[in-house]
């Protein structure tokens, strides 16, 4: 490789890989032994020391605690050159370097948390080669002297650790990791592996995606952790998870005789304190062992070193429980720990597959509760809610931020989201975390730039009047004297404007020691000769040189959205985990898609129900009628369009005229009576099992409705097909199809005699001759009759039924997939004009 003066500029080479595939193999078993003390590898990491050996990327998925570093430190031992190891968090890099160091390793990090002078010093040591891994955050690579200190590296082996963080389908994303496809450009054909726990089909096709892998070895070892007990206890009160929580450390400490290791995970910082205050106050068996308290609360509002603290304390043994938000887990490798709690629920089975993953390392039995409530669900969507604001939040914070009139901004993200709220700029409160995901993005899609900690600069400018005509201090006082000479030079080059400086670099550049700079400085500002800003302790904002539109920058608002349905659909997933009645650990395993065993596994919740009596149902495919009862099902909730709560859709479902239903007008819609012929409590079952699928959700606690999700619309359409476990669904419903005719689709399941009991029904003639001139109007325009845009019965339909989204305007029959995608939008605008017009009306008439 070579070393530019500018930006990373690397000549391509091969890796070059010492020896044989097997004479490679053969010394990574002696780094093994030696280094790491263990006779064999475990399954799979052969597989991954095969391609690393043959120069191929590759992709390892092992759970937690398998051994996913030895795939890349072994090799990085046996490759000749230094493996660059991207891994997401400071506290996992010191812990994974300090038990390489103890073993000998040439091993460092490269972070914020050390000083600019040690950074440089291992920046010349790794140039040096005196290092066989470097771990680096993946925001390390904006840091131009860090990327051209690459440049003069021999690097052997990327490998990208927690690499889920690389996807936006992860549950973990970070924007930094998808640069790493342009830091694999500049290294040449140096082979990646990239390592995770937790990775849907979905995310693993993205990781590849995105580190530009080709043609990797894709190693999957399964998900299967068969130590781990498995359980949901319904508690919908504080009082009743705190008393959940007290018995079960009762029972888990008599087995142990004294209090055993184990995570409480909360989802704020206020239920980690609470939590934390709470076991502390149990008197548990065996509590006079422990020195100190039995608890204490960890997330990300606490200082460095007390976080630093509890940790060590933790994972020294001397600390027996923590109550923590997700701030609290990668880094956490301790085998014993005996229990992992949710106190509330994590915002997808990924997120809460790697946290209980950390119980049970050593093999032993370990016991995994989620303490579930139906209203804990609001919290998972207050964090979904502010993790993706939606185009109105992005455009304010962006015009806000042009405002402030400072370049770079020094301001801390909450001080500046107080401010917004303030500008009268958004209509309504904002979520507080939608501007800090607002800047984000804005970062992501290069609106802005956010200034590492070591990048940001002091600002120092003369004051008017001050004479830098002679200088005032006196050569025996040379530091400052010098000081003085290079400020006076300084502002002779910018026209006495302010300059900006890294204070450590220029104290070296100038020959004066960085404390009598800055004690200079100080002298100066008390003197009234110069103005000093001092480095912004945060990270700075800064803006480029003109301003552009957010549709000029390229900012993917489709994307966005897609993104937040995404998050709201593994939200779904994690309810349909807590609420689902088959076995825990086959829950898990389809999930990441993986094969389901013949067998349950035996103690989770639902195995142990089995075993006092009662039935578990098993997923399985539908026949075609079960899948058109289904259908019928979820058409009926489209069609209510979230007015209602399930008993209400029930009624509608199986034909009921009472009061309620018919003041909803679901007696006039065509999904009223198709279920006539089934049981009541039997489209309750089908409901909740949509429910624990992902189809439905419930919305508001008080009073739930019921409403779509994105998985519902995919089913509904016949473009995704769902396993149920339900018994086999025998009904009096009588189909209108025979085996010789097409099976309709949603929007034409019923028969000629109920569009002919349809068209009789009233709908809003107003808007049917709106309707109407539409059609005119595109037919006018493509020179076609009207009614092959749609006929009058669709129209009739339409305003009807008044459909107000894409979903609910496909199940208009007479709406195929053709015109929807050609006059679809055109018909919903119109739909949804009427009814602002109508609102309008109906205000002011209240008003008078």
């Amino acid at each position: 490789m070579k070393r530019t003066t500018e930006e990373v500029s690397v000549t391509p080479h091969a890796p070059v890989i010492p020896g044989t595939p097997a004479e490679f193999l053969a010394r990574s078993r002696e780094v093994l032994g030696d280094t790491f003390g263990f006779d064999g590898f475990r399954d799979g990491q052969v597989s991954a020391l095969e391609a690393v050996a043959a120069a191929r990327d590759c992709l390892v998925i092992m759970p937690t605690g398998s051994g996913k570093s030895l795939c890349y430190q072994v090799p990085a031992l046996v490759l000749p050159g230094t493996t660059i190891v991207v891994s997401p968090l400071i506290a996992l890099m010191k812990d994974q370097v300090d038990a390489l160091a103890i073993r000998g390793v040439p091993v460092t990090f490269i972070n914020s948390s050390i000083s600019h002078q040690e950074q440089w010093q291992r920046l010349d040591a790794m140039r040096a080669g005196e290092y066989r891994l470097v771990y680096v955050a993946p925001e390390r690579f904006r840091n131009h002297s860090f990327r051209r200190a690459l440049a003069a590296v021999d690097v052997s082996l990327l490998a990208v650790d927690e690499a889920h963080c690389i996807s936006q389908w992860g549950h973990d994303f970070r924007p930094d990791y998808r640069k790493l496809r342009e830091i694999r450009e500049t290294l040449g054909r140096v082979p990646a592996i990239a390592l995770t726990a937790t990775a849907t089909r979905e995310v693993q096709d993205d990781i590849i995606r995105e580190l530009a892998m080709q043609t990797p070895e894709r190693i999957v070892t399964g998900f299967e952790r068969p130590n781990l007990s498995y359980r949901v206890a319904k508690a919908g009160t504080y009082a009743q998870k705190c008393e959940h929580l007290e018995r079960s450390l009762r029972l888990l400490t008599q087995d142990a005789g004294s209090p055993p290791a184990g995570i409480v995970y909360v989802g704020t910082r206020r239920q980690a304190a609470q939590v934390a205050e709470f076991v502390c106050g149990i008197d548990l068996p065996g509590r006079e062992h422990v020195d100190g308290p039995l608890c204490r609360a960890y997330h990300a509002g606490l200082d460095d070193d007390e976080r630093r603290e509890v940790q060590e304390d933790f994972m020294e043994g001397r600390l027996p429980c923590v109550a923590a938000t997700n701030a609290f887990g990668m880094g956490v490798d301790k085998s014993d720990i005996r229990f992992v709690f949710h106190y509330s629920i994590p915002g997808s089975i990924e997120a809460y597959y790697q946290e209980v993953g950390r119980a049970g390392r050593d093999g032993l039995p370990a016991t995994c509760t989620l303490l579930f409530s139906e209203a804990d669900r609001r919290l998972q969507e207050f964090f979904i809610e502010g993790s993706n604001p939606d185009r109105r939040m992005i455009e304010a914070s962006h015009h806000f931020l042009w405002t402030i009139g400072e370049n770079p901004i020094f301001r801390s993200l909450v001080t500046l989201g107080e401010h917004l709220e303030n500008a009268g700029l958004l209509a309504e409160k904002p979520n507080p975390m939608a501007f800090r995901s607002a800047v984000a993005i804005l970062e992501r899609g290069g609106a802005l730039a956010r200034l590492d900690h070591y990048d940001n600069l002091a600002e120092i400018s003369p004051t008017r009047g001050s004479d830098w005509t002679y200088n005032p201090c006196s050569e025996r006082a040379a530091s400052r004297h010098r000081l003085w000479e290079a400020l006076r030079a300084a502002f002779q080059r910018s026209d006495n404007e302010p300059i900006s400086v890294h204070l450590e670099r220029w104290a070296s550049t100038i020959g004066v020691p960085y404390e009598s700079l800055r004690q200079g400085l100080s002298r100066f500002v008390q003197d009234n000769l110069i103005d000093f800003i001092p480095p912004f302790r945060g990270r700075a904002i800064r803006l480029p040189p003109q301003r552009e539109s957010l549709t000029e920058i390229g900012i993917d608002f489709a994307t966005l959205h897609e993104r937040r349905l995404r998050d709201e659909e593994r939200l779904q997933n994690m309810l349909s985990f807590a609420r689902a009645r088959e076995c825990r650990r086959n829950r898990i395993l389809r999930h990441f898609g993986e094969t389901i065993p013949e067998t349950t596994c035996g103690h989770c919740d639902r195995c142990s129900e089995d075993s006092e009596g009662r039935h578990q149902e098993t997923p399985r495919r539908l026949n075609e009628r079960e899948v058109e009862i289904v259908r019928k099902i979820l058409s009926g909730v489209a069609r209510a369009r979230g007015r209602c709560g399930r008993q209400r859709i029930i009624q509608m479902l199986v034909g009921s005229r009472a009061q309620e239903v018919r003041e909803l007008g679901f007696d006039r819609l065509s999904t009223h009576g198709v279920l006539k012929g089934l049981r009541k409590e039997t489209v309750r079952r089908l409901l909740d099992t949509l429910e624990e699928v992902g189809c439905v959700r419930q919305v508001g606690d008080r009073f739930p409705l019921l409403q779509m999700t994105a998985r519902g619309t995919r089913v509904l359409l016949d473009k995704e097909r769902v396993e149920l476990p339900l018994p086999a669904i025998t009904t009096g419903v009588e189909t209108t199809e025979t085996p010789t005719r097409r099976r309709r689709s949603s929007k034409d399941e019923y028969s000629d005699d109920d569009a002919a009991r349809n068209d009789a029904l009233p709908y809003d003639e107003k808007l049917f001759q709106r309707l109407r001139h539409l059609r005119r109007t595109i037919a006018e325009q493509l020179a076609v009759p009207a009614y092959r845009i749609f006929n009058d019965r669709t129209l009739k339909t339409m305003a009807r039924e008044k459909p107000g989204d894409e979903p609910s305007l496909r199940l208009i029959p007479g709406v195929g997939e053709a015109t929807f995608d050609r006059f679809g939008a055109s018909f919903l605008d119109e739909i949804n004009r009427a009814g602002s017009v109508d609102r309008e009306s109906t205000e002011v008439g209240d008003g008078g």
